[in-house]
C-alpha cells in the first residue's frame, strides 16, 4: 500500500507544482513600454488553470477512483507487481517533467505568447498520455492479493 500512496502523492505534488508554475506567471513581470507588467493578467487565470486541470484532472481522478474500486486482476506475482510499480513510477516522472518543462519555459525564454506555452504543455500531455495511462491505471486498478505485502 505504501507504493500506491507514494505514487499518488507524486501525482498530487506534480499537479501542485504545475499550479505553482502557472500562478507565478501572474506575479512575474516584464518590461512593456517602460513599465513593469505581469506576464499574465488575472482575467486569464481561469483559462490557464483550466488547461492545467484538463491535463491532470482525468489522470488524478482515475487514480482516486482506483483507490476505491480495483477492477483488474492482481499481478501473478510480487515481481510482476514490482515491475508494474516501476513502470508506473518511471512513466509518471517522464510525463510530469516534460509537462512542467513546457509550462515553465516562458519563465526562462519570453518569446511567443504565454498561451502558446500552456497550449504546448497540453498538446505534449495528450501526446504522451499513452506513457502514463495504462501503466498507472493497471497499477492502481489491480487488486492486491491477500497476504502480499506491497512494500
Amino acid at each position: 500500500m505504501r507504493q500506491r500512496k507514494t505514487l499518488t502523492c507524486i501525482w498530487f505534488a506534480f499537479f501542485l507544482g504545475a499550479l505553482l508554475i502557472v500562478e507565478l506567471y501572474f506575479w512575474h513581470t516584464v518590461e512593456v513600454g517602460g513599465q513593469r507588467a505581469p506576464i499574465a493578467l488575472s482575467s486569464g487565470r481561469a483559462a490557464i488553470y483550466g488547461t492545467v486541470i484538463s491535463i491532470y484532472g482525468p489522470i488524478i481522478g482515475a487514480i482516486i477512483a482506483f483507490w476505491f474500486a480495483r477492477p483488474f486482476k492482481p499481478a501473478p506475482s510480487g515481481a510482476h507487481d514490482a515491475f508494474r510499480y516501476k513502470l508506473a513510477l518511471g512513466s509518471t516522472a517522464l510525463f510530469n517533467v516534460v509537462v512542467l518543462a513546457m509550462l515553465a519555459r516562458y519563465h526562462f525564454a519570453q518569446a511567443g505568447m504565454l498561451e502558446d506555452a500552456t497550449a504546448s504543455a497540453k498538446t505534449m500531455a495528450w501526446a504522451l498520455a499513452f506513457l502514463i495511462t495504462w501503466p498507472n491505471y493497471f497499477y492502481f486498478g489491480s487488486k492486491i492479493p491477500q497476504g502480499r505485502n506491497e512494500g
